[in-house]
């Protein structure tokens, strides 16, 4: 087809107008339109994946498969030399410089992921290797994770690691994310440093609150040689020395709060070989004595030598995983207290949270059942106990107490507590609480009691056989005295005061027995609210008022008999403080002629007599407008004889009742709900019973006037429509027309 083209010129002119790529598959095949096209394919290899063209003097590389550039630049011998440029297949520059024998010599690199196509490199280069300043990513999210420079294509030189984390990630050094979003996260430095080869050489470690975990130097990427450890959270020193393979070995110190702890050896991590060891500061200040040294054995001291706080020596022997095991036990003077073997004794509260130091056979390998020997010294050497213990306490023996330099008490310990003995016990605060005797175990003596919280006086007074007896006093948690009087056995018994926290007096009279008994008065606010007889801790005989407390409101006052109300009362509602009821009250109930009140506006109720709490007699009773709804008689609280019933102070019932209802009268009914009459007539027997009208309660329009018989229509009558209509006009028989019976 293309021998019978007149025209190369025409030819040509079409192939300008065609890209690259449609230009090649046109050509690619036909050597006589190659020479049209000015183009020559010097190389191509259907199945190799890429082919070649040269065009004045510049060459293009191009891949077969999608005819994608993949080069740009010069070539000599076949092959890339001088400048150019390199693509992806995604047409992205990923080298720009110069080439020597086909391969990148000088310029600048970048290299994309191939599953992500996320950029994850850009660097120098210089004679074939990246050198120089380079950067690395993240393939996921771009995140630089590297920034530094490089000899010979490896890390070498002054550099920095990153790491993306999410923005409120708060972990420590053992926190891990694998990937993060660029929108929630930020970038950290994680490592910054020098490198060799490829690996870390020496340089600083952060954790991701960007606090300094590590310092100092690195092989094959762990640590190795001399370096630091920081704790976590305040960045104190924990260690200083040597690492191999990334674990303490070697010589080194750890610290306590910046305070040195243990100074000596260490292998794989542990401390192993010659130890010393110093007291835990936070515990015990201003102490720089030794504490222990010798050997260590994975961490546990194996043989060696242990002292007091004060510096004397307190163990001298072996130890099996960190316990004492054989050896010598040494008291305060320096005597052997105790020869050790196959950890038949121990030594407690030497360096822990305890006062007091225990010297003597081991409780921990004895039966519970089992009494066991030994005894405690406080820290300054002095003997505090010497006897038997059973399960872990004093049992049997001799007790001394100091404080300060003082002697307090001494005395004898019987089944677990003092038991005879002379003195004093002082608390921590410096207050004696207690002064006196012991006598087979019960106090005799004064003694006070103190706040644990806030160290306030909370009671004085005399012990006898261990309970309070006598004038004794109390106090609030604020120091404030609460109560003054007289106990016996542990109970009030006598003449006793009692105040609220203000102070104020609330209570003075008789106890017995622990209770209110006999005359006594009441306060409030300073103002007397009963004065009379109790019984029981009840008020039984007298006058008096109640208050609600909580609204500081009177809600009561008058007369009491035998721990009833009885006589004139008067009650009010705690939250209007309206007068609800006045009145008399026979053995706690209503008796007598009473008036009851709304609580929420003070409107008389009720008012009438009443028996046993309940309405019984002639009665009164009002609606909250104030107006009469009922007068008549009640009885064992319910409507019982004649009475009368009024709506809007109109009379709409007048007869008698029985058992709450209306039974025998005339009267009329309403719908409350509407305000609407819906019957008038007469009662009988409780029922709607002789002649009578109903209405309709939603218009009041007649709707039945006649005879009724226990509530129904029954005998002559009119029934009508809600208009107003004659309906029917006729007999009924129990509410249904009867219209078989002729008028």
């Amino acid at each position: 087809m293309w021998r019978k083209i007149s025209s190369n010129y025409l030819l040509k002119e079409i192939l300008i107008y065609l890209g690259d790529g449609r230009k090649l598959n046109l050509i690619k095949y036909n050597k006589k339109l190659q020479e049209i096209a000015g183009l020559n394919l010097i190389d191509f290899r259907r199945f190799s994946g890429r082919y070649i063209i040269e065009r004045y003097g510049r060459v293009r590389e191009y891949n077969s498969y999608n005819d994608r550039l993949i080069f740009e630049g010069e070539y000599s011998n076949g092959k890339r030399n001088g400048k150019g440029k390199e693509y992806n297949e995604e047409g992205k520059l990923i080298f720009e410089g110069e080439y020597l024998n086909g391969k990148k010599w000088n310029g600048i690199e970048k290299e994309y992921d191939e599953d992500t196509e996320k950029l994850i490199f850009e660097c120098e280069y210089t004679n074939g290797e990246r050198n120089g300043e380079g950067k690395e990513y993240d393939k996921y999210n771009e995140e630089l994770i590297f920034s530094g420079r490089y000899l010979n294509g490896k890390r070498n030189g002054k550099g920095e690691e990153y790491k993306s984390i999410p923005c409120e990630q708060n972990n420590y050094e053992s926190s891990y994310y694998s990937y993060s979003s660029k929108k929630n996260s930020k970038n950290i430095i994680i490592f910054s440093g020098e490198y060799l080869n490829g690996e870390r050489k020496e340089g600083s470690e952060y954790n991701y609150n960007e606090k300094l975990v590590y310092d100092g130097g690195f092989l094959n990427g762990k640590r190795n040689g001399k370096g630091k450890i920081y704790d976590v959270f305040d960045n104190r020193l924990k260690y200083e020395g040597e690492f191999v393979n990334g674990k303490k070995n070697g010589k080194g110190v750890e610290y306590s709060y910046s305070d040195i702890k243990y100074v000596g050896e260490f292998l794989n991590g542990k401390k192993n070989g010659k130890i010393k060891e110093y007291p835990n500061h936070r515990y015990f200040y201003n102490i720089d004595k030794l504490i222990f040294e010798g050997e260590y054995l994975n961490n546990y001291r194996n043989k060696g030598k242990e002292y007091y706080k004060n510096g004397k020596l307190l163990f001298e022997g072996e130890y099996l995983f960190g316990k004492k095991w054989k050896g010598k036990i040494y008291d305060y003077n320096g005597n052997v207290a105790f020869e050790l073997n196959n950890d038949n004794g121990i030594v407690e509260g030497d360096y822990g949270f305890k006062t007091t130091i225990f010297i003597g056979e081991n409780l921990d390998k004895k039966i519970m059942s089992e009494i066991v020997k030994g005894k405690e010294y406080d820290y300054n050497g002095r003997l505090l106990f010497e006897g038997e213990y059973f399960r872990k306490d004093k049992w049997k023996g001799k007790i001394t107490n100091y404080y300060k330099d003082e002697l307090i008490f001494e005395g004898e310990y019987l089944d677990g507590k003092i038991w005879n003995g002379k003195g004093k016990e002082i608390d921590s605060g410096g207050n004696i609480t207690f002064e006196g005797e012991y006598i087979n175990g019960k106090k005799y003596g004064y003694k006070k009691e103190y706040s644990y919280y806030n160290k306030k006086l909370r009671f004085e007074g005399k012990y006898i056989n261990d309970l309070k007896t006598g004038l004794i006093k109390e106090y609030d948690g604020d120091g404030n005295l609460i109560l003054e009087g007289e106990y016996l056995n542990d109970k009030k018994d006598g003449n006793v005061k009692e105040y609220n926290s203000k102070g104020e007096l609330e209570f003075e009279g008789k106890y017995i027995k622990g209770e209110r008994n006999g005359k006594g008065k009441e306060y409030y606010n300073n103002e007397l609210i009963f004065e009379g007889e109790y019984l029981n801790n009840k008020r039984w005989n007298g006058k008096g008022k109640e208050y609600d407390k909580e609204n500081d409101r009177l809600i009561y006052e008058g007369e009491y008999l035998n721990g009833e109300k009885n006589g004139n009362i008067k009650e009010y509602d705690k939250d209007t403080f309206n007068l609800i009821f006045e009145g008399q009250y026979l053995n706690g109930k209503k008796n007598g002629y009473i008036k009851e009140y709304s609580i929420t506006d003070g409107i008389l109720l009720v008012e009438g007599e009443y028996l046993n709490g309940e309405k019984d007699g002639n009665v009164k009773e009002y609606n909250s407008n104030g107006e009469l709804e009922f007068e008549g008689k009640y009885i064992k609280g319910e409507r019982n004889g004649k009475g009368k019933e009024y709506y809007d102070n109109e009379l709409i019932f007048e007869g008698e009742y029985l058992n709450n209802k209306r039974w025998n009268g005339k009267g009329k009914e309403y719908d409350k709900e509407n305000d609407r009459l819906i019957y008038e007539g007469e009662y009988k027997n409780g029922k709607w019973n002789g002649k009578g009208k109903e209405y309709y309660s939603k218009n009041g329009k007649l709707k039945y006037e006649g005879e009724y018989k226990n509530g129904k229509w029954n005998g002559k009558g009119k029934e009508y429509f809600k208009n107003g209509k004659l309906k029917y006009d006729g007999e009924f028989l129990d509410g249904q027309k009867n219209i078989n019976k002729k008028k």
